[in-house]
């Protein structure tokens, strides 16, 4: 071989292993100090978080090796790498000013370095990503360490990472979307949700929102936007009880939609879990419904062709009725074609003299939809007789039904001659005393107080007065009236308490 060759060939080869030892010297650099990052959750969710934190989070260790006492001072250089850019110290002058002690370590908090985590002393990022909550991603935070006098670097870049996600809101459970809610006495609804968030650090907190739609078909979405909050609250549970503490009620015949805000609690300043779609659930809508009450019928002018049929309406809410009738011994009802704007009465025509029917109301509360039947209550049967063609007697019954209480069937003639018992006027009341019963005319008085005596009596009680198949309770108050000894009034007058 030409030795020229042989000795160009070795020098070659010299020269590589010169340049492969001096650049595993580069790697394995001996820096004298060494940086140890470590964070704890709650976990940051965006660097702005970071400078305004109140609380500790974030640790970084730094540790002089070298034995020498004296002290040396150095800068720390920050850098965030996320998915979607890498935030840095701008330069060495911004960077944050640390001083060391030969093998004594330096434990810095987020809340010693919060300096260095200010948008104006980095680079690499726009004043939105450091507002805005960190992309889903890996987010690494690496520390390095500057000689303060020659700004030779001193320290490897140490990092710690994490990774970002955010959280799915909860989805609710209960009341079912477009489902009716009815009242079973009293206010009292549940309202259920499911939590679906993969991890919640330091625990969170669920804010109820109801709005009441303004009119049938209003979009749910936007009423959350244009109706004002009906009723707000917050819980730590995944259910409220919305009962009759809670005010405003909720009204009868209304629609209502509803979502939950799933927040984080408050750790130092920052957000510790952050959810999509700002923490809010799906919306659910209802339709409330207090208990459908029939209204009570009775009957008014009667002769042989037509009869007068009116109600009586036990509450405020607007009337939907349907009055069907029939002669007594048919077995198909005749519906009748109501008014738009119904009353308090109405008339039958083109019946038949000297025969007896039957009437009834159906009341509509919440009319049907394609996802729930109608809300409805049916009045009491109340059978009556036209007269014949001369006018002569008319008889009237009312008949109990499921929706009445506290009524027997109670019959009347028009027309009959009543029967008047002659009462004892010689043998007075002497005592009259709380809880005792005695008798004005067809009525029954319980008393309860009473002054007098001798047969002479002033005080209050209750009387039970019947109305439209229903009995009712009401006050009353007599002055100076006069009782025999089988507690019957025989002189003076026993008055409703408000007349």
């Amino acid at each position: 071989m030409n030795p020229r060759k042989i000795y160009n060939t070795i020098c070659l080869l010299v020269s590589f292993l010169v340049l492969q030892q001096h650049g595993n010297a580069q790697v394995n650099i001996n820096y004298p100090i060494s940086v140890t990052p470590v964070i704890y959750p709650p976990f940051p969710v965006s660097l702005q978080y970071i400078g305004n934190a109140n609380l500790p989070f974030m640790y970084v260790t730094i540790t002089n090796k070298s034995s020498n006492a004296g002290v040396l001072n150095a800068l720390l250089k920050v850098k965030i790498t996320a998915g979607s850019f890498v935030a840095q110290t701008s330069s060495l002058s911004m960077a944050l000013p640390v001083s060391l002690v030969g093998n004594t370590p330096v434990r810095l908090s987020n809340l010693d370095m919060a300096s260095i985590f200010n948008f104006s002393r980095l680079s690499g990022i726009s004043l939105d990503q450091y507002n805005n909550t960190f992309p889903q991603s890996k987010i690494t935070y690496s520390f390095t360490l500057f000689d303060a006098i020659t700004q030779r670097q001193i320290s490897e870049e140490s990092s710690y990472s994490l990774t970002f996600t955010m959280n799915t809101p909860p989805i609710t459970t209960a009341p079912l979307d477009k489902s009716l809610q009815t009242s079973q006495g009293s206010q009292n609804i549940f309202f259920q949700w499911q939590p679906r968030q993969g991890s919640a650090a330091g625990g969170v907190i669920y804010v109820l929102q109801v709005v009441q739609l303004l009119y049938d078909g209003q979009n749910p979405l936007t009423a959350f936007i244009t109706n004002p909050i009906y009723y707000t609250d917050s819980t730590i549970n995944t259910g409220y009880n919305y009962d009759i503490t809670k005010t405003p009620p909720l009204l009868s015949n209304r629609t209502y939609a509803w979502r939950v805000q799933a927040k984080s609690n408050d750790n130092g300043g920052f957000t510790a879990t952050v959810f999509a779609n700002n923490g809010y659930s799906n919306v659910a809508t209802f339709k409330y419904s207090s208990p459908c009450q029939a209204v009570a019928l009775f009957m008014g002018d009667l002769d042989s062709t037509k009869a007068t049929v009116s109600w009586l309406n036990f509450d405020s809410d607007p009337l939907n009725l349907q009055l069907s009738y029939r002669k007594e011994s048919d077995a198909n009802w005749t519906v009748m074609k109501m008014p738009a704007i119904i009353g308090d009465n109405i008339t039958i025509p083109n019946l038949k003299s000297a025969t007896t029917y039957e009437v009834r109301a159906l009341r509509t509360c919440v009319a049907a939809t394609s996802f729930s039947s109608a809300v409805t209550a049916t009045s009491n049967v109340t059978k009556f007789s036209t007269n014949d063609s001369k006018g002569l007697v008319v008889a009237v019954k009312q008949e109990k039904s499921s929706n009445t209480t506290g009524a027997s069937a109670i019959k009347a003639s028009c027309g009959a001659k009543p029967v008047i018992a002659k009462l004892d006027e010689s043998n007075l009341l002497t005592t009259l005393v709380q809880n005792d019963v005695i008798k004005a005319g067809d009525f029954t008085v319980t008393i309860s107080n009473a002054t007098g005596g001798g047969g002479t009596f002033s005080g209050d009680g209750i009387i039970e007065m019947w109305l439209g198949g229903r009995v009712f309770k009401t006050d009353v108050t007599f002055r100076s009236i006069k009782i025999n000894k089988n507690k019957e009034v025989i002189d003076g007058a026993v008055n409703l308490s408000n007349q």
